[in-house]
C-alpha cells in the first residue's frame, strides 16, 4: 500500500465520518407551531414556544392538551387505554399525537420535518 492509498483511504474516512454525524446528530425537525385537530378540523394553531394549556371538545368528551418548553402531550383525555396520554412529550417537527376514540389530534410542524425512517 502506497501513501497515495493510505492518503485516499484516510480521506474518505474522514468525509463519511462529518456526513455520518452531520446526518444523525444535526438539528433534525426544528419545531415551530402546533396544530391541533379534533373530529379532522383544525381547532387551533399554538406557538410550540408559548406555554398553553388548551381543552378541546372531541367524540367522548374533553381532551387536554398542554404546550410547555418547546414540547407538547396530552395531559387528559376521556379515551379508556389512554395511549395518547403514554405518549408523554413530543418535540420535533412531523411528530403527531393522536387520540383515536376521541378524534383528536396533535401534529408538531415547522420548517424541516423529522422522518425516523422512510419506506417506499
Amino acid at each position: 500500500m502506497t501513501l497515495g492509498d493510505v492518503l485516499a483511504i484516510m480521506l474518505v474516512s474522514a468525509l463519511l465520518l462529518i456526513a455520518t454525524l452531520y446526518l444523525w446528530t444535526g438539528d433534525q425537525g426544528i419545531a415551530d407551531k402546533v396544530v391541533v385537530a379534533s373530529g379532522g378540523k383544525i381547532i387551533a394553531e399554538l406557538d410550540i414556544h408559548q406555554d398553553t394549556v388548551l381543552d378541546v371538545d372531541g367524540f367522548l368528551g374533553v381532551s387536554r392538551v398542554e404546550v410547555k418548553g418547546g414540547q407538547v402531550r396530552f395531559v387528559d383525555s376521556p379515551c379508556s387505554n389512554r395511549q395518547c396520554i403514554l405518549r408523554g412529550w413530543v418535540r420535533e417537527s412531523g411528530d403527531t399525537v393522536v387520540c383515536l376514540p376521541n378524534r383528536v389530534s396533535v401534529t408538531i410542524t415547522g420548517l424541516d420535518t423529522y422522518y425516523d425512517a422512510v419506506n417506499f
